[in-house]
């Protein structure tokens, strides 16, 4: 693998099983077969501080799109599974709980409606007013979110 690009090592590593479990030279190389060796947490869930998940709160393609077009709301649907997908995904990894990623989002919402006003006004000539009324149209608190219903106003 020395041929490899930088940081690529590893991931050749680990599909062709001459990782080892636990990431140790020194340690027998086993294939990693399975989500919880992946992670190498028992349960296959986080043991460092997790909260909040911040590939959640940079996910908010959802909410940007929504300030500044007029989303049909089955392209607002289709937004928000992308968010929720990209939070579910760290959730799966074992790298995030659950609710990890549900403040992330939410953190990540309160973040650009603090900044996307002043954004848009600089960059395009948006009158901040507008913005922010737009943004109080449009936001959504993710603990209201049902993966079983993801796009409840799109029935």
């Amino acid at each position: 693998s020395s041929d490899l690009p930088a940081g690529a090592g590893t991931a050749y590593e680990q599909l062709t099983g001459l990782l080892s479990a636990g990431g140790n030279a020194g340690n027998a190389y086993v294939p990693i077969v399975s989500a919880t060796l992946f992670t190498a947490y028992e349960e296959g869930s986080p043991e460092h501080p997790s909260w909040p998940a911040m590939h959640s709160a940079a996910s908010q393609t959802s909410f940007w799109l929504s300030v500044v077009l007029d989303l049909t709301p089955s392209q607002l649907c289709q937004a928000r599974l992308i968010d929720y997908a990209v939070a579910y995904a760290r959730t799966v990894a074992g790298v995030h709980y659950p609710d990890d990623n549900i403040d992330g989002l939410n953190l990540g919402q309160a973040v650009l409606i603090d900044v996307l006003p002043d954004h848009l006004h600089l960059q395009y000539g948006a009158d901040k007013e507008t913005v922010k009324a737009k943004i109080e149209g449009v936001k959504y608190d993710w603990n209201d979110f049902d993966p079983a219903d993801p796009c409840p106003f799109d029935n």
